[in-house]
C-alpha cells in the first residue's frame, strides 16, 4: 500500500510558477508514485534573508511505495536540475522541495527530519497545507485548520497567487506534437523525448553506435551534463529551452565535420527569423556556431563525429536555444547571453521551433549532400557577424585580422597582415570597430 506524503514547493528565482509546474512533472515520473492533490498558489515572505524576491510557495500530496530516504534523493536531484545552490541557507533558490510529513514517521536522521521541524510554525506551509490535510494535527496536538486559521496573514506576508497562463505554460515538445504534419522523410524521425540526460550528443552518440538511423533526433527537458565547444558547460534550465541532437550519416571526410555545423547554425536562424519582429533584431551566427540576438548569445550548435578510418560513420548535430528563460535564470558568464523570450519580447512555442527546425535542417542537408556549402554560403554569410569584421583568433597561433570567408569545409579564412590564413577550430572573438 502507497504512503501518503505531504511537500512544500517553492521558488523565487526565473519563472517562479513555472518552475513549480515543472517540478510537478519530475515528480509525476518518479517510481510507484502518483501526485495526489495540490494546494492553491501562495505568494509569501522570504524567511531568514529578507533582502531578496518573494516566494511562490505550494502544497502537494502524493502516494508513494518509495521510501523517506528514497524520496528526499530523489527530490534533491530534481532541486539539482533547476541549479539548487545549498551554499547559502535561506537564499535564493529556483525549486525548493521540503518533504513535511510521511505516512506519520518520526525520523530523526542527520539528513532528514520528518516531520519537518519548522512546518508547525510557518504560515506559508501550514496555510497551503490546511487546504489538502486540515485534520492533520501537530505535537500541540491542534489541527492544521486551527493553526492556519490562526495566522494573521497580512502580517505573515502570505496571500494567493493566482497565476497568469503564460507563468504555467511549460509547452513540452512531445514528439506527437513536434512530429505533426511533416513528412516522413524529414529529419528527426525517429524523436526521442527525454525529461532528464547526461548530453543529447552522448545518448545519441551512444544510439549511433548501435546503428540508429540517420535522422534519429533526441530533445531533453534538461541536461546535466550538457556542452559547447571546447567542453564548456552548457546551461540547459527546465522547460525553458531547446536542447535536441540529430543523427546524421552524410559520408563525408573528418576535415568536412564543421560545415555541418554551418547548415545546423543556419537552420535553427532560420526557424527562428520566421518570428523576428523586426530585420535588425534577426538570429545572427558567429563563427563557428553561436546564435546572437543583438550581440547577446541565445545558443549554438555542435557537430561531434564518429570515425572509422578516413571517413565519418556519423555525425551528431547538437543545438541548444535559450527560448524563455528570465534574466535570473541564464548563467552569469563573461559573454552577454539572453534568450529569445527577453530579446523579443515575445513567447515562442517550442514544439513549433522544432518542428520548423528539422524542416529547415531537412532542406539544407539534401541541398548540402548534392552540392556542398556552395549553394548556401551566400545565406550563411548574410547572417553573419563575423565576417568583414575584425577578429582576434586564439589557439596554438594568435594573431588579429579581418574575418574575410567561409570555406566549403566550412573553416574561416582570416587576413592578416602577413596574409590570409585559415582557421579550422580556434576560439575567434569578434572586436569593436
Amino acid at each position: 500500500m502507497k504512503a501518503t506524503a505531504y511537500l512544500c514547493l517553492g521558488s523565487n528565482v526565473g519563472n517562479r510558477v513555472r518552475n513549480l509546474e515543472g517540478a510537478l512533472v519530475f515528480l509525476a515520473e518518479l517510481p510507484e508514485t502518483v501526485l495526489d492533490g495540490f494546494s492553491r498558489y501562495y505568494e509569501t515572505k522570504p524567511v531568514g534573508v529578507e533582502n531578496q524576491r518573494d516566494f511562490i510557495n505550494r502544497v502537494i500530496r502524493i502516494k508513494t511505495n518509495l521510501s523517506p530516504q528514497e524520496l528526499k534523493e530523489r527530490t534533491r536531484r530534481i532541486e539539482d536540475y533547476y541549479g539548487r545552490d545549498r551554499s547559502m541557507i535561506w537564499g535564493p533558490r529556483a525549486l525548493d522541495i521540503d518533504i513535511l510529513w510521511f505516512d506519520g514517521q518520526m525520523i530523526n536522521d542527520p539528513d532528514l527530519i520528518i516531520p519537518h521541524p519548522r512546518m508547525w510554525e510557518r504560515a506559508f506551509v501550514l496555510v497551503p497545507l490546511a487546504e489538502l490535510a486540515p485534520e492533520l494535527t501537530g505535537p500541540d496536538g491542534r489541527t492544521c485548520a486551527d493553526l492556519a486559521a490562526a495566522f494573521d496573514l497580512t502580517v505573515e506576508g502570505v496571500r494567493v497567487y493566482e497565476p497568469t497562463q503564460e507563468e504555467q505554460w511549460l509547452d513540452r515538445p512531445f514528439p506527437s506534437l513536434v512530429l505533426a504534419g511533416l513528412d516522413p522523410e524529414e529529419l528527426g524521425q525517429p524523436l526521442l523525448y527525454e525529461l532528464v540526460v547526461e548530453s543529447t550528443n552522448e545518448q545519441l552518440r551512444r544510439l549511433a553506435d548501435e546503428g540508429a538511423p540517420e535522422g534519429t533526433a533526441i530533445i531533453a527537458e534538461t541536461q546535466i551534463k550538457g556542452r559547447g565547444r571546447k567542453g564548456r558547460p552548457w546551461v540547459s534550465q527546465p522547460f525553458a529551452g531547446v536542447w535536441l541532437s540529430v543523427l546524421l550519416r552524410p559520408g563525408i571526410k573528418p576535415a568536412f565535420v564543421p560545415s555541418l555545423t554551418i547548415i545546423g547554425s543556419l537552420a535553427m536562424a532560420r526557424a527562428l527569423n520566421r518570428y523576428a519582429p523586426t530585420g535588425e533584431e534577426k538570429v545572427l551566427i558567429k563563427w563557428p556556431n553561436d546564435l546572437l540576438i543583438k550581440g547577446a548569445k541565445i545558443g549554438g550548435c555542435l557537430a561531434e563525429a564518429g570515425v572509422q578510418g578516413e571517413k565519418v560513420s556519423h555525425v551528431v548535430l547538437g543545438i541548444g536555444v535559450n527560448i524563455s528563460q528570465t534574466a535570473d535564470e541564464l548563467p552569469d558568464f563573461d559573454q552577454r547571453i539572453t534568450s529569445v523570450g527577453l530579446a523579443w519580447q515575445k513567447q515562442l512555442s517550442r514544439p513549433t521551433v522544432i518542428k520548423n527546425f528539422f524542416l529547415e535542417l531537412t532542406g539544407l542537408y539534401h541541398d548540402y549532400l548534392k552540392h556542398g556549402l556552395e549553394r548556401i554560403l551566400a545565406e550563411y554569410e548574410s547572417l553573419s557577424c563575423t565576417l568583414g569584421r575584425q577578429v582576434q583568433v586564439l589557439g596554438p597561433e594568435s594573431f588579429v585580422g579581418i574575418a574575410s570567408q567561409i570555406t566549403p569545409s566550412g573553416s574561416l579564412i582570416v587576413v592578416t597582415s602577413d596574409g590570409a590564413k585559415e582557421v579550422f577550430a580556434a576560439e575567434v572573438s569578434v572586436r569593436d570597430a
